[in-house]
């Protein structure tokens, strides 16, 4: 059987992906998180390329909707895909099936569902390798990187993915947004690695530190 994917939003990231993630390639228990899987495709990957250990996993967030024709005919081409048009698009079902290709199926945890409701249960500081590449709407995609922070690792690597994709009218709503104010708010707390399309971060802290400023709380600086 061949792997069933629609679209290929990913391979042209693998060179960077190879060169940031080659210290994890092979190692043992790892733990890495997903948060928008889609068809699997960047799943795949990993778990063929980097999470070959039998101890190391992944965890896979995802609301895997069915997607139907008159979506498909509103927004196949801008997701990269060509008519003709199934009338429905299982995503879950692709994705059960590429990640059974790769046999390793046992190594994959997918969780169903609202990744802002799923990530506020996972355990803090137990992932090494979290992507987000979920909801694109700025209000989301910050709230699932303030979310993955605290359980991401200190050292681990984090990748936003759609930097530079300008999907909504107002700039305010695109990705980019969102992972701007991150940045800035957590800037001292992390190592940027790549910035272009997408922003890759290895974790230094877990917060940045913050001098109060002398006037905070009635203070002064001879006090």
């Amino acid at each position: 059987m061949d792997y069933h994917f629609s679209t290929d939003w990913f391979t042209i990231y693998i060179p960077k992906w190879e060169e940031y993630l080659k210290d994890f390639k092979d190692k043992p228990n790892l733990n890495f998180l997903e948060v928008g899987s889609w068809e699997g495709r960047s799943t795949c990957w990993l778990l063929n390329n980097i999470l070959t250990h039998t101890e190391s996993i992944i965890t896979c967030i995802d609301t895997f909707p069915d997607v139907y024709g008159e979506q498909l005919e509103k927004y196949g081409a801008f997701w990269g895909m060509r008519p003709p048009y199934p009338e429905v698009l299982s995503l879950e079902e692709k994705f059960d099936h590429n990640v059974n290709l790769t046999g390793s199926a046992r190594k994959v945890r997918k969780l169903k569902g609202e990744s802002q409701i799923i990530l506020r249960g996972l355990e803090p500081a137990s992932y090494d390798f979290i992507y987000i590449d979920g909801s694109h709407l700025a209000a989301d995609v910050l709230s699932d990187i303030i979310l993955c922070w605290p359980l991401l690792n200190i050292g681990g690597v984090m990748i936003c993915d759609d930097y530079q994709l300008n999907m909504y009218r107002d700039p305010k709503n695109n990705p980019r947004s969102a992972i701007d104010s991150f940045l800035n708010a957590f800037e001292g707390s992390y190592q940027i690695l790549n910035k272009d399309r997408q922003v890759i971060m290895k974790k230094t802290d877990e917060r940045p530190f913050a001098v109060l400023a002398d006037s905070a709380f009635g203070l002064s600086a001879a006090t």
